[in-house]
């Protein structure tokens, strides 16, 4: 199945009272997905030290001469059966790492018994010095070194100045280039990652290496397949609110908030780690403390989230907050959660901001609409796909959707062409 990645914004609108709460849905297809870590400050861009994109020019597919070349890939990118046939013929050989074991172990593991081996390719997703999954693990700047011993044996099946190819989004973005810099010093080998989107040019990425600790001498062959994915993830979100009302049951200036959200599991800032778990990322009962809700009068209020599901396969991890405000007096009010940056790779809304926000109406004591989504919902592409969004007022009151405006989205958003919701919350996308 092919998947294209797009962001979009939907608002839900409770007709009789017009409270409006709005929730961008994370999905491959068109997803906001986590913050891009800025680039490097000292990239490895010489002509020596950057992964050139290669392609043949004779004509004549196959592997390269002078050692095996070997890619071990994540089942989250491919399974057995999806590997594509024409890089079977570029390669030596391609290991799928099984989902319900530690992948880096999975490696080290296979190439014990191997000697000789040029080029060692990984794909996965990424984020700033994390690969991830892989297996039922991660690779990251956190535990790189409780892998010292895998790493050793994956170098010993190395020849000399083999190349390590890390393939993966932001990888090596921002300080990401140190967890390169440690793989490369304890393997002793040239290691290359990704300091930006990494996949096809038709999604927004590139299958160039940009960070290098030496001069890589591998051949490229997903440069010259061009096979149609986009190497990241997603975020997405919902908000909703009801009155808190006085001991003679009259609604009160206060309101608890509630916002769902689901982040990449394994992005890699420093508060979604949790050291003490296996894989050093979160899991159901820890607590993730991240960004802040905007409620007006330049008063934000930390949010913690409560993590009450993970999906390691699909890296997501699924968290509720709630914040309890009290706003000065009635009328209508605003709560929003809006920062930087969309994914470069994405076709519409490419490094724009993201907002989710709801009006909040104070002194009717109505309840806000609210809707539930998985994070991730798959689509098909080249054809009319269809996707009723489920909603529900608490109170009774009719539902209705629309798209949300640039505004409302967040700077620079724009909707994904070709795509369509209804008043009743019924999205079609056609991709024909």
């Amino acid at each position: 199945m092919k998947t294209v990645p797009f962001a979009f914004g939907i608002l839900a609108c409770a007709c009789a009272t017009a409270a409006w709460s709005g929730f961008p849905l994370g999905n491959p297809l068109f997803a906001p997905p986590p913050e891009r870590a800025p680039e490097p400050t000292n990239p490895v861009t010489s002509p020596d030290n950057r992964f050139p994109e290669l392609r043949t020019t004779t004509g004549t597919a196959g592997p390269p001469r002078g050692g095996s070349t070997i890619v071990y890939v994540d089942s989250t990118v491919w399974t057995a059966s999806t590997v594509p046939g024409e890089l079977r013929k570029w390669v030596d050989e391609v290991v799928v790492l099984a989902p319900d074991r530690d992948g880096v172990r999975q490696i080290a593991a296979d190439l014990a018994a191997r000697r000789g081996v040029a080029a060692v390719h990984i794909l996965s997703h990424g984020a700033s010095g994390v690969l991830a999954p892989l297996g039922n693990a991660a690779l990251t700047l956190g535990n790189v070194e409780e892998y010292a011993g895998d790493l050793a044996r994956i170098a010993d099946a190395l020849q000399p100045g083999a190349d390590l190819l890390l393939w993966g989004c932001d990888v090596a973005a921002g300080g990401g280039g140190r967890l390169v810099d440690r793989i490369a010093a304890l393997t002793g080998t040239n290691v290359a990652a990704s300091t930006n989107a990494t996949g096809t040019a038709a999604l927004g990425g590139d299958w160039i290496l940009e960070y290098a600790t030496g001069r890589i001498t591998a051949d490229n062959p997903l440069a010259t397949l061009d096979p149609p994915l986009l190497l990241s993830h997603f975020r997405s979100g919902t908000m909703s609110w009801e009155p808190v009302f006085d001991a003679d049951g009259n609604p009160t200036n206060t309101v608890t908030i509630r916002i769902d959200v689901a982040y990449r599991r394994t992005y890699g800032v420093s508060s979604f780690r949790q050291w003490e778990n296996p894989d050093n990322s979160k899991l159901p009962g820890d607590i993730l403390v991240y960004q802040s809700l905007n409620v007006g009068g330049n008063v934000s209020v930390p949010l913690a989230y409560l993590i009450t599901s993970v999906n390691i396969q699909e890296d997501w991890l699924y968290g509720v907050a709630h914040v309890t405000h009290t706003f000065p007096g009635p009328g209508t009010h605003m709560a929003w959660l809006e920062s930087c940056c969309r994914l470069s790779g994405l076709q519409n809304a490419a490094n724009s901001n993201y907002r989710l926000e709801t009006l909040i109406h104070i002194g009717e004591g109505e309840k806000s609409p609210v809707s539930s989504m998985p994070p991730v919902v798959q689509m098909p592409w080249g054809g009319v796909t269809s996707l009723q969004i489920p909603h529900a007022h608490p109170d009774g009151n009719e539902v209705r959707f629309r798209f949300a405006g640039p505004a409302e989205a967040g700077a620079g958003h724009v909707q994904p062409p070709d795509f369509a919701v209804s008043p009743s919350g019924l999205v079609t996308w056609d991709t024909t």
